[in-house]
């Protein structure tokens, strides 16, 4: 068996009992941190867990604590970690020579990495980091690795320094996806009035949190034994929550397996913050990507009474360009009215370039009184609806806002007024 984590010794101290030793964690990060909810909470106390296993993984998921203004916990959230990860530092200024070999000179000392503002790496006008993104980017699997030219006597080799290890990062706003996808996204607030926090006093709390990481390490290296069969580990995988899956799937196994092997209440606990974190992706990615809200907004235009009454105007199950155009510009929430880069409205082209990647294409078609012209089939939408847009609530259904008129998707459909 390989030599076990943070030099601990199985015949070193009693058997941990997993379950109570994660509810310690739990409990000792809910003192320092304010969660957006108690299912982060425990996401991070099993991506804590995770770095002590790190032998076990096919891949390792980034957490990645972001928030949309300063202030939120950010940083406090990778201070509590440090003690509690295997091997955890926070990397400031490092360079990319230091931070290769930090990570790729000795397997068995490998680190966990805290990155605070990380958003100045990932940032849009952050070129100089540019061999840090891609070393955080490819060290989410065992086989990652970082090549460099290094000078050998009088020739130059080039050497794949591994790059795997856990990392968990703290910044504000998104990152590119090649880092969200493959990460546990804690949307983090800054604090209300009435809620409280310990301070985090270095003297009081470290050691506080470094007993509670050697008793991971300890309860680590006896899950180890007991998953080693003289070959191999041989771990029984857990099932995914239906609807976790991709890259998704990659991301949550090892905290599933972790809450598996800590057994009581835990990998139910696991389940519940996987499906909370895929409901989350889902909004935010509705949100973030321009392409998934065009196909909500199309999907609602079509289906609603306006759109289906156009279609039977038509004598096709088709809208035209034209009639899509004006239909998108009348969304107040939408950003079509003002999408291009000069203040105006989303244009034919624009629209036929948004809907390319989903294979959708306008054709030429013949409408009622012999007209020709461009337009979209409904069912041309489908398939890219089944795949990337929630079903939306039933258009019939409408609140009624303080001046006693219906508000909602339909009366917003119903009121827009199309020329052609």
């Amino acid at each position: 068996m390989p030599e076990a984590s943070a030099n601990v010794t199985a015949d070193a101290a009693e058997a941990v009992d997993g379950a109570s030793l994660l509810d310690e964690v739990d409990e000792f990060l809910g003192r320092y941190v304010i969660y957006p909810n108690e299912h982060m909470r425990h996401a991070h106390t099993l991506w804590i867990a995770h770095t002590h296993l790190m032998e076990l993984w096919d891949s390792t998921p980034r957490i990645y604590f972001k928030s949309p203004e300063p202030s939120s916990g950010k940083t406090r959230a990778l201070e509590v970690s440090e003690h509690l990860v295997l091997r955890g530092f926070i990397a400031l200024n490092m360079s990319p020579a230091a931070l290769i070999r930090k990570l790729g000179d000795n397997a068995d000392n490998r680190p966990t990495l805290l990155v605070d503002e990380v958003d100045t790496i990932f940032g849009p006008k952050a070129g100089e980091h540019e061999d840090i993104r891609g070393i955080i980017n490819a060290g989410h699997r065992r086989s990652g690795t970082s090549s460099r030219c290094v000078v050998k006597g009088q020739n130059i080799e080039v050497v794949d320094f591994p790059a795997y290890g856990a990392v968990g990062l703290a910044g504000l706003h998104d990152l590119p996806d090649t880092i969200m996808s493959r990460a546990v996204v804690v949307s983090m607030k800054r604090r209300a009035p009435g809620e409280k926090v310990r301070p985090w006093r270095i003297r009081e709390d470290e050691p506080k949190a470094q007993a509670l990481g050697a008793r991971l390490a300890q309860w680590a290296l006896q899950v180890k034994q007991d998953l080693w069969d003289g070959t191999g580990y041989a771990v029984r995988w857990p099932n995914m929550p239906e609807g976790i899956a991709d890259r998704m799937a990659d991301c949550w196994e090892p905290l599933l397996a972790c809450a598996q092997f800590a057994d009581g209440h835990w990998p139910a606990t696991c389940d519940n913050a996987a499906l909370a974190a895929l409901a989350d992706l889902r909004d935010m990615g509705d949100a973030s990507s321009t392409g998934v809200l065009l196909l909500a907004d199309l999907r609602r235009i079509f289906l609603s009474k306006r759109g289906k009454a156009l279609m039977d105007e038509n004598t096709k199950p088709a809208l035209k360009t034209g009639q899509l155009l004006k239909m998108l510009e009348k969304l107040d929430e939408s950003p079509w009215k003002t999408y291009r880069r000069d203040g105006s409205a989303l244009s034919a082209r624009d629209l036929s370039q948004l809907l390319k990647p989903y294979g959708i294409k306008s054709t030429n078609i013949w409408w009622n009184k012999g007209s020709n012209s461009k337009g979209f089939y409904l069912n041309a939408f489908e398939d890219s609806w089944a795949r990337y847009v929630k079903e939306p609530e039933i258009e019939e259904q409408t609140t009624v806002a303080t001046d006693g008129h219906p508000v909602g998707d339909e009366s917003i459909l119903k009121s827009i007024e199309v020329e052609f």
